[in-house]
Parts: structure tokens; C-alpha cells; sequence
């Protein structure tokens, strides 16, 4: 489902890092919280952590393999900070080079034996269904249905929650908890529209008139006209997902030329097999993007559109959240 909120990221990328940890801490039998010196002072009031017993994990730790952490989940070392307030158990945090090879390099991969150094994962989504295949991946629907009080699962996104599944033999298991997904989500601020008499947009060009109207007006009402149309992910500063960057475009150029549904492709001529790039629609695409890039700012790593700064947003989920 970005800034995040606690325990998400803002790749379209996903995570079964809670799950794992907490099934890792279980696994073990709490020690007495006696350190030898007299009781450890515990805090457990944060939300969240109401369903823990103080000193439950003390002196437990797990291994937490994340991927550039300071962008794409901040928050986890948050709440692993104060899981250990709580529960005395600690998580430590190693960084990824690959998000996608080096995950499945510790779970293991075909017949391969994985180094299994690590408790809990952050990892690319696409490469959920060969762990699922292998058997890797705790069934999560029972810890689900017995947790929904607080997980509120009636209340995630359909796409995120499709993604996290994995069906084998007739039946539909949920393998991952999704905290983000690879598409992006249009917002717009409708006390704008409505203070200037604007309607919603319905056409990428209808957005892109928008964008250009609003670009460089006081949307904050702090006094400096110089807020922006347009606040989008990827932007300057967006390190590994810079990549994203063409899905933007894709996400554009698919609206012109795959009017026809998913089927029906749009990357090359289903004849000649030749890049489309030359048609109109590509050329279209790659336009709007241009005015659109020359109208906005970032719309994920920075407090823009939270701030008030933004009229449109377009980014994935965990932005918004």
C-alpha cells in the first residue's frame, strides 16, 4: 500500500517482516524479565501494543533483512523500537543490495538450500508465488480472522489484498500481508475544485489543465504562491525507484492505445512485433508527462501534499497513507 505510515513502505513492494518476527519471537519461551539487578520497567501503552505482555520476549532477537530502509519503510525501526520497550525482544535490521535476489538467497530457491539468516523480509511481491510454491510462507488467513478486531482487513484495498494471495489445489491462501502495491493512485484536493469552480477531471488532459492552473498559486494559504499542480513519485530523489519512472508513462500511454482491456497489450505491434514507441499514442503519453513534470513536485518523500502544498497527487498507495 510511501510517507508511510507505521509499519508500511512505499516501493509497491510487500513484507511478511511482522509475521515472521512475531512468529520468531513466540517460537521461544519468554525468559524471567529479572535482569539481576531487579524488574526491567516495560511500556506497552502505545497503540498497538496493548495485546503484549510486558517482558514477554526479553532477550530474543531475530534478524530482519530490509532494503533502503530510510526510504521505504522509516517506520519499521520505529515500532521495532518500541516492540523492544514493550516486550524486551529485538530486531536487527540488515540492508538488501538486491530486493529481489537476496531475500529468496536466504529463504531458498528451486532445489537450492537458502542461508537462512533471517527471520523476516522485505521483498518484491513478484517473488512471493516461489516461496509460496515451496512451502516458505506461514498460511496467514487463521492469524487474519483472529486478529481482524484490529487488522481491519474488510478495510484494505482489494488489488493489495489480490496481490498477497497465493492459490494452489483449488484453494485461496493468504500468504503475505501486502503494505504496498505496484499502481498508482490518483488523489485530487476537492476543497480546490470547489473553491474555484472546477470540476473533476475525467481525461488526462482535463488533468494536465489542472495541474497547469494550479501550478505556482498559494494552495496552503501560507502566504507564497508557489505550490504546485502536480505532486507525483517518482521525482528527483528517488534513488532505486527512479525505474518507475516509464510506469508512469505506461500508465499514460495504455489509456490511448489499450482501449480494449488487459489483453489486448499496447508495448509492440501484435503483427511486426516492433516498438510503439513512434505512434501517437506513446508520443501523446510522453507529452502530457513533460507539462506535467514541468508543473509539479514530489508526491511521496517529502511533506508536499500533506502539507497542503499539492493540488493533484498520482503515486503508489503507501504515499497516501
Amino acid at each position: 500500500d510511501a510517507t508511510p505510515a507505521p509499519a508500511t513502505c512505499s516501493d509497491a513492494l510487500a513484507t511478511q517482516c511482522l509475521p515472521c518476527v512475531n512468529e520468531a519471537l513466540a517460537a521461544v519461551a519468554p525468559p524471567s524479565i529479572d535482569d539481576g539487578g531487579g524488574s526491567k520497567t516495560y511500556n506497552c501503552s502505545l497503540p498497538g501494543l496493548e495485546s503484549f505482555v510486558p517482558g514477554q520476549y526479553e532477550g530474543i532477537k531475530v534478524n530482519y533483512l530490509s532494503f533502503v530502509t530510510e526510504t521505504s519503510s522509516p517506520s519499521m525501526p520505529v515500532r521495532a523500537a518500541e516492540l523492544e520497550a514493550c516486550t524486551g525482544g529485538q530486531i536487527f535490521f540488515a540492508e538488501a543490495e538486491n530486493v529481489w535476489e537476496d531475500p529468496l538467497a536466504d529463504l531458498g530457491s528451486g532445489e537450492v538450500k537458502g542461508f537462512e539468516l533471517y527471520d523476516g523480509y522485505f521483498m518484491s511481491y513478484s517473488h512471493f508465488p516461489e516461496a509460496s510454491s515451496k512451502g516458505l510462507a506461514e498460511t496467514l488467513n487463521e492469524r487474519i480472522r483472529e486478529a481482524n478486531d484490529r487488522l481491519l482487513w474488510e478495510d484494505v484495498l482489494p488489488k493489495v489484498k489480490t496481490m498477497g494471495e497465493y492459490r494452489k489445489d483449488g484453494q485461496t491462501n493468504i500468504d503475505f500481508l501486502m503494505y504496498d502495491g505496484d499502481f498508482f493512485v490518483p488523489i485530487i484536493r476537492l476543497d480546490l475544485l470547489e473553491k474555484y469552480n472546477k470540476p473533476l477531471p475525467n481525461t488526462w488532459e482535463e488533468v494536465v489543465e489542472l495541474a497547469v492552473f494550479f501550478h505556482g498559486r498559494d494552495l496552503n494559504d501560507d502566504g507564497n504562491e508557489d505550490d504546485f499542480g502536480f505532486c507525483h513519485f517518482p521525482r528527483q530523489g528517488a534513488g532505486y525507484w527512479d525505474w518507475w519512472w516509464p510506469e508512469a508513462v505506461y500508465s499514460t500511454w495504455a489509456t490511448f492505445d489499450q482501449t480494449q482491456g488487459i489483453g489486448e497489450g499496447f508495448f509492440f505491434d501484435s503483427e511486426t512485433m516492433s516498438p510503439r514507441t513512434s505512434d501517437p499514442g506513446f508520443k501523446k503519453a510522453a507529452e502530457i508527462w513533460k507539462t506535467l513534470w514541468e508543473h509539479g513536485a514530489d508526491g511521496c518523500i517529502t511533506d508536499n501534499f500533506i502539507s497542503g502544498r499539492c493540488a493533484i497527487g498520482f503515486s503508489p498507495p503507501g504515499c497516501w497513507k
